[in-house]
């Protein structure tokens, strides 16, 4: 979140960064909901810093731990965030 935060004020390697901290550290446990959102926080920060096929594939990865998990807020939220980006999602 405090990355999101950071990317809307304009300060875009910080937020990138964070968010990227926060992906490492959610990769390296079994909470595939808390990953799924720190990916979905990284997709965010690179659209925002308009890199939008990075955050596609964030938003993918996102979509796959999400299906692991049957966590159907994260799989909407990815699938959301695809959809804008101009991918189905499915």
């Amino acid at each position: 979140m405090t990355a999101r935060v950071r990317a809307r004020r304009q300060s875009i390697e910080d937020a990138e960064q964070l968010a990227r901290e926060a992906e490492a550290i959610a990769a390296g446990t079994d909470f595939l909901v808390l990953h799924t959102g720190a990916l979905l926080d990284l997709a965010e920060v690179l659209e925002l810093a308009g890199r939008p096929k990075e955050a596609i594939v964030a938003a993918e990865e996102a979509l796959e731990r999400s299906s692991l998990k049957e966590n159907h807020v994260g799989a909407r939220r990815a699938r959301a965030r695809l959809e804008a980006a101009g991918r189905d999602g499915r």
